[in-house]
This record gives C-alpha cells, structure tokens and sequence, in this order.
C-alpha cells in the first residue's frame, strides 16, 4: 500500500550517530529570555508597520505613504507569523520546559492572544500532526490532499501567487476557527493602533493604518501562512518522515515565511522538544559531524521556486 494513502505512520528514517547524542540532548535546553525577546521584536514589528505607513503619509504625502503601506504589509504578515510560529514553540513546551504553567502563561500572553491561535486547541491538533504523521489522522496531511498542495506551481512568482491564492478560501475554511478568539486579539491589536494614527496625524493616516491591518489580516497573512504549509512536507512516493519533510533554509523563508528556525522543519519533527535558537546552531553540527547522514539525506530548498525533488 502507498504510504500517500494516509493509512500508515511513517518511519523515522533518521538516527543520529551514537557520539552526537549528547549534542541533540544539549540542544533541547530552552532558554525563555530569547523567546521573550523574540515575541517583543514581532510586537515591535506589528506596531512599526502599522504607524510606519500612517507616520510617512503625514510629512511626506500620499505616494511615499501608499508605498510606505506596502512595505507595512509584508511587515504585518511577518510580524505575525513570528507570533504563530512562537506558539507554535509554545505547543512544544519550549518557551519553558520545566514550569509548564509559566511556559502555557508566556505562550497565550505574549503570543496567542495578538496572534489569534488559542494554545490548547492548536496543541491538541498539532501533537496529532506530529504523533500520526502522514495518516489520517493528521490534519495537515488532510489539508495537503484535499488542496492538492503537490500540484502548487513553483515556475515562477506569478504562478505561485495565483495557486496560493486559487486555494486560500478553501484552506481558511480549515484552518481557521469560527469563533471570537481568533479574530478578538488581532482586531484589538488593529484598532488601537488604527487609533493612534488617527490621534496623531489625522483620518487620512487612520484610514492607511487599518487598511494595512485589513489587508495584512485578511489577505496576506493568510498567503504566507498557505505559502509555509505547503513547502513543509512532500508526502508522495516516500516511506519515512525524514524523506517527507522538507527544511526552508533561503533568505525569504527565514525573513517572512519560515522565521524563529521554522524553516528547520526536519530538524523540527525528529526532536519536537528543540526550541528555536537552537535549531540553527544543531543544523550546522549536524552537517558538520554527519555529512554522509545527516548532510546527505536532508532533504531542503533555499529558494520559495524550488519544489520537491525525486529522491536520490
């Protein structure tokens, strides 16, 4: 039976050799300061991108603001998907590992309520993700079948765009929940900041800001989040969940797509309990002390056109 079918789980189809087991056990140990600092830089980011545009309307006039807008676009979504990718970390427990409370407390406060995702429901169906990978079970394998995220074009940014866009109706209808906790924070986040253009430069600078926000919630995080799902796995013609997960390591997956070490997504699934300022540093020791293994059998992309390759 093909393993496409969803009917089995995969293998691991990665063992580290035995002298570099003390560095992976090494590498699980969290560190909440850089968590921490790393949620404060998204938040910087959401507010820079919202009064950025506004602030540049005001003394420098309608074009280098509109301009000003687009750039804050792709800086909502990025600060944004920093935070998602922060609880993320947090359904892993590696904000803190020990103090469970503290990490879920961080994890919801810092992350989950700006970004709208609830912690308890994103971890019980990402731990199904990670325990019954490649199965029915798994939601993301689901979402790669119904959507055909196989067949999304990569020969060009145009065609990428439009098959993300082709699909993101559909996909929002999975992905996203219909209640008030997915929309309250981020609208929160929106509207104050919407507010604080209007109080200090004027309506036309309130009107850029909350079509930023909008246009940034509804349209592009979206495509991005879309855009990350779909490269993270290949789940045709393999048997194991290293041949299946694809790590994003270019310069666009770690500044908009991918950022905290989610492009390490291979990394990732083999040690879930691997925060994020660790991964990178694992990866290249890795490379480094396995290069016949490790090095050799990892499948990645450094570049968002470049699709699943045949295996060697």
């Amino acid at each position: 039976m093909s393993v496409a079918t969803g009917a089995r789980t995969y293998r691991r189809g990665y063992t580290p050799p035995a002298h570099l087991r003390g560095l992976v056990a090494a590498a699980h140990r969290t560190n909440p300061v850089l968590t921490f600092a790393a949620a404060g830089a998204c938040h910087l980011l959401l507010v820079f991108s919202l009064l950025g545009p506004a602030w540049t309307l005001a003394i420098a006039g309608p074009v280098p603001g509109v301009l000003a807008g687009l750039a804050g676009l792709a800086g909502y979504a990025r600060a944004m998907r920093g935070l998602e990718c922060l609880v993320h970390e947090g359904s892993h427990f590696n904000w803190v590992r020990r103090t469970r409370w503290l990490n879920d407390l961080l994890t919801v406060t810092l992350a989950g309520l700006p970004s709208g995702l609830r912690l308890s429901a994103y971890r019980s169906a990402h731990l199904v993700h990670h325990g019954r990978f490649g199965t029915w079970e798994d939601p993301e394998w689901r979402r790669y079948q119904e959507l055909n995220l196989a067949a999304l074009p990569r020969h060009s940014p145009l065609a990428l765009l439009r098959g993300v866009y082709r699909r993101l109706f559909w996909y929002q209808r999975t992905v996203t929940p219909a209640s008030w906790a997915a929309v309250a924070g981020p609208s929160f986040c929106g509207l104050a900041l919407t507010a604080v253009s209007g109080l200090s430069w004027g309506p036309a600078a309130a009107v850029l800001s909350s079509a930023v926000w909008l246009a940034g919630f509804l349209l592009v995080l979206p495509a991005v989040r879309l855009a990350g799902e779909a490269s993270e796995h290949s789940y045709t013609g393999t048997a194991t969940l290293f041949a299946a997960t694809w790590s994003n390591l270019g310069p666009w997956h770690r500044l908009l797509v991918h950022p905290h070490g989610d492009g390490h997504h291979a990394l990732h699934h083999l040690w879930p309990g691997v925060p994020h300022h660790r991964l990178p540093g694992l990866h290249r020791a890795l490379l480094a002390a396995d290069p016949g293994g490790y090095g050799r059998e990892l499948r990645y992309r450094t570049r968002m056109l470049t699709g699943p390759a045949p295996l060697p």
